[in-house]
């Protein structure tokens, strides 16, 4: 049986958070122990080889389905490139270290700032690589209204226990694919997905309405959430769907200003799992 494309993504995400927990324990342990220092090594290897490959490909699979994971992209491409400023800082290190039998003074305080200035850029950029990394797995959690997800995206920002981020991350994929594989076939007959019909609107003052059409009765809209502001719903009308078109009416804080023609994503979960992207226009009115 073929797999949804939420399915085939989360499970790419689970794979890709198990590679980058083992990477990031593996160099906290080559860190703090310096008995065990050769592991910092090993782990950038598998980041390399692994770890990052394995991430770009889910990226890349979740901005194929429209999801909101360019800025993660992005980080990957910078990361790749802190450590090799690292490592060429390393190197000047142990030029430094060795021009100390030189008794030249120069010399030392020459290699020294350029290792020390070479570690600074590199730590700064790999900072910024997981901020962007952290972000998009924050915005996946958004998207698919999972808490263990949206942790996780903040944590791997932070040096230090970033490896409980991705664990989160792990955690946070599994449960959201049980909760699809949850839904049992026999509570809901075979049928069409339900879908948008034709163009919503939105207005400044946080009310949006579109149009679903629904093949059965009975589906409820759990939550709607305006993806760009990450605003949540605080009303929706009528929240359970009748077979045939049904007029939405959903109430957002107010937005205040914005630009008019300007499309937005609501993001709506019905109760059978299924996850709807509408499209709405931003009007003046």
């Amino acid at each position: 049986m073929a797999q949804s494309p939420d399915m085939e993504g989360l499970n790419k995400l689970k794979d890709s958070s198990l590679w980058f927990t083992i990477v990031t324990l593996i160099t906290a342990i080559g860190i703090f122990y310096s008995q065990a220092a050769i592991l910092t090594i090993v782990a950038i290897v598998l980041l390399i080889i692994k770890a990052i490959p394995s991430l770009r490909d889910t990226f890349n699979f979740f901005k194929s389905t429209g999801k909101d994971v360019d800025r993660g992209i992005q980080g990957l491409n910078y990361i790749l490139w802190g450590y090799i400023i690292l490592f060429i800082a390393g190197i000047f290190g142990l030029l430094s270290f060795m021009s100390i039998f030189s008794l030249n003074l120069a010399i030392v305080g020459f290699f020294g700032a350029i290792t020390a200035l070479l570690i600074i850029v590199g730590v700064l950029i790999i900072f910024i690589s997981y901020l962007f990394i952290g972000l998009s797995v924050y915005n996946l959690g958004v998207f698919y209204n999972n808490d263990f997800m949206k942790i996780g995206g903040i944590l791997i920002i932070i040096p230090g226990i970033n490896f409980i981020g991705w664990i989160l991350t792990y955690v946070g994929s599994d449960d959201t694919i049980r909760k699809i594989q949850g839904i049992q076939p026999f509570n809901f007959p075979a049928y069409q997905p339900i879908y948008q019909v034709g163009n919503g609107i939105l207005r400044l003052d946080g009310t949006c309405f579109f149009s679903l059409y629904s093949p059965i009765q009975g589906v409820q809209i759990t939550s709607a959430i305006l993806q760009e502001l990450n605003f949540s719903a605080t009303d929706i009308q009528p929240n359970i769907l009748i077979q045939g078109v049904n007029n939405i009416s959903i109430k957002f804080q107010i937005l205040g200003s914005g630009i008019v023609g300007k499309l937005y994503t609501v993001v709506v979960t019905l109760s059978n799992g299924q996850v709807i992207p509408v499209k709405v226009a931003l009007t003046g009115t």
